[in-house]
């Protein structure tokens, strides 16, 4: 058994947290929050309801309702330390209201394991300072296109 590199071994844990989400209408997403050198985890989210509120998120694939859902991002970023400089590892990348919350905290990097169909919060994290990787299949990061994504506004899929 090949042993993982880190960022393989968070990503697992943002997996492993998006399996908590109870959310029927969306994708479950986890996040996880580190240090910059990967030794400490910080803060951990998944979509899902507010502390307190009901395990439903009030919709479904093909409901018209309003999901209820707070996003991983937000709920992991709402517990995270404000201070050092963070990592944030993402099962999708964050969507433009998440990435705004991402520019107003001290996270420096995103890693993400899949592209959200609105590459906007990729655009808006860039033009932000902050540095975006996804992650590929032999465990290494890779930077995304900065100039593709500022530049034709395009998707990288």
């Amino acid at each position: 058994m090949m042993r993982p590199t880190r960022h393989q071994m968070f990503a697992d844990f943002a997996r492993t947290a998006a399996l908590r989400s109870i959310c029927g209408r969306l994708i479950q997403v986890g996040c996880i929050i580190t240090n910059m050198s990967g030794t400490n985890i910080k803060s951990i989210g998944y979509n899902g309801p507010a502390r307190g509120k009901s395990h439903s998120c009030g919709g479904s694939p093909d409901s018209t309702i309003k999901c209820s859902c707070i996003h991983a991002e937000a709920n992991a970023l709402v517990k995270a330390p404000y201070g050092p400089r963070l990592r944030l590892y993402t099962t999708l990348s964050p969507c433009p209201s998440c990435a705004d919350l991402i520019l107003n905290s001290t996270v420096s990097e995103v890693v993400f394991l899949e592209e959200y169909r609105n590459p906007e919060g990729i655009r808006t994290l860039l033009q932000g300072g902050i540095s975006v990787f996804g992650l590929g299949d032999d465990g290494e990061l890779y930077e995304v296109d900065r100039d593709f994504f500022l530049q034709s506004g395009g998707s990288n899929g």
